[in-house]
């Protein structure tokens, strides 16, 4: 690689092909004043183009359904898998796009964060709760004098005191409440974290009303999972957002992207089948990925020809071969040869937020063209003994296994390559 500066304004890349996949979504709106809940849930192998669908999803909404507010969260970002950290995010985007005020969730939270951390003070300057909200600063100035240690207790009646001067709406608002000050103040922060997202739900609704026009975007659904693994119930990671959050958010229409398919119907509760959609986001056809490598600059036949074999219907490969097209025009004529790192990087996102013993797991299954559960407790149960045979049903789970006829599986052909060729000699 050629050492030099990297643009920052990097050229707006062609969206190509999805055509079904946007058809699916101008659908699912349509239809979302139809139901109490709505969720679609677009799920397929890493570097399929899920992000890159949601911000064409997003646009669309801004464009055609300007009536919709939407507002959108990437769990690639480790803060957000903490329930309170997605929130206060979620909150903080809503309020920029419309007048809302999370009263009751900004209290709730306020008192979470105290009994979390009673030694530190709410740092004013960089808490998002505080902003210009005078009322709520002056809440956050008592929560700060409360005295640190185990038995530090929350100031309930002073909190009360600031709530009785406070403007009429502000003041009506908790008198009006299904959850109190007084039993928030009773609780540890553990168990006001689990309210924290019916409390929000709440806020939400008091705001926007019961049947809402909005939208709410979650992308790398997989990442809560990441480092999780194997440790405890698979379905326990994400029950906050499945039983807490989204059921008590009636009217919104939620969009989610992961690469594993959620399952909740099948294996959570079978009433999810009336509200979700599941729509596998599969491999870009060959004159798309064609359509896109022209569009970027590549004029080589013989260069393109390469690209996209080698891609699979990837389209994050692509768009990691048109950056090394990119890098190497800026000193010379770029040759096949200069595409040979790409797997690599494709390989390294394929096995992200995966365990050890997976990646084991899957080497040993990129070997035969197919298996089944016979085979694989067999591969499993000689060459990956840390590997319990009982996972198979979590394993097919992934995006990049597909069945091919009942009962017998294979690997996606650019993930089956990218194992073969990263193979660990151990």
């Amino acid at each position: 690689m050629s050492i030099g500066p990297r643009p920052y304004n990097i050229k707006y890349r062609v969206f190509v092909d999805r055509e079904t996949c946007v058809q699916t979504f101008e659908e699912f709106i349509r239809s979302s004043d139809n139901k109490e809940y709505n969720a679609l849930f677009y799920y397929g192998i890493a570097g399929i183009g899920k992000s890159k669908l949601q911000k064409k999803l997003q646009s669309v909404l801004s464009e055609e359904y300007p009536e919709i507010l939407w507002v959108s969260a990437d769990l690639r970002n480790p803060s957000y898998r903490n329930v309170s950290t997605f929130l206060v995010a979620l909150r903080d985007e809503i309020e920029k796009k419309c007048n809302a005020k999370f009263y009751l969730f900004n209290m709730a939270h306020a008192i979470f964060w105290k009994k979390g951390h009673p030694d530190i003070p709410i740092p004013k300057k960089t808490y998002p709760l505080i902003k210009e909200d005078s009322f709520f600063n002056s809440v956050i100035n008592v929560l700060n004098e409360t005295k640190p240690g185990p038995l530090g207790l929350i100031p309930v009646k002073l909190i009360f005191d600031i709530i009785n001067k406070a403007p009429d709406s502000i003041r009506r608002f908790y008198e009006e409440q299904a959850i109190s000050i007084d039993e928030l103040a009773s609780m540890e922060a553990y168990e006001i974290e689990k309210r924290l997202p019916g409390i929000f739900a709440d806020d939400f609704t008091s705001n926007l009303g019961m049947n809402s026009r909005a939208c709410i975007f979650i992308d790398t659904y997989e990442a809560l999972w990441e480092g999780l693994r194997g440790k405890g119930s698979f379905h326990e990671k994400d029950k906050w957002i499945r039983e807490c959050l989204i059921p008590n958010m009636r009217g919104v229409s939620w969009v989610i992207c992961g690469r594993e398919k959620l399952l909740w119907a099948e294996e959570c509760d079978e009433d999810w089948k009336n509200y979700i959609t599941e729509f596998r986001v599969k491999d870009l056809p060959e004159k798309y990925s064609e359509e896109f490598l022209k569009d970027c600059g590549i004029e080589d036949k013989d260069i393109r020809s390469v690209i996209v074999k080698a891609s699979e219907g990837v389209p994050y490969y692509l768009n990691l071969s048109v950056d090394t097209y990119e890098q190497a025009c800026r000193s010379k004529k770029p040759e096949v040869k200069d595409f040979a790192d790409t797997k690599k990087k494709v390989f390294d996102t394929f096995v992200k937020y995966l365990d050890k013993y997976e990646i084991r797991a899957l080497n040993i299954l990129s070997v035969p063209n197919s298996w089944d559960l016979n085979l694989f407790q067999r591969l499993m149960e000689k060459f990956n003994q840390n590997y319990s045979p009982d996972e198979f049903t979590e394993l097919i789970k992934y995006s990049f296994i597909k069945e091919d006829t009942d009962d017998n599986f294979s690997l996606h052909q650019l993930m089956r390559k990218s194992l073969q060729e990263h193979q660990d000699p151990t």
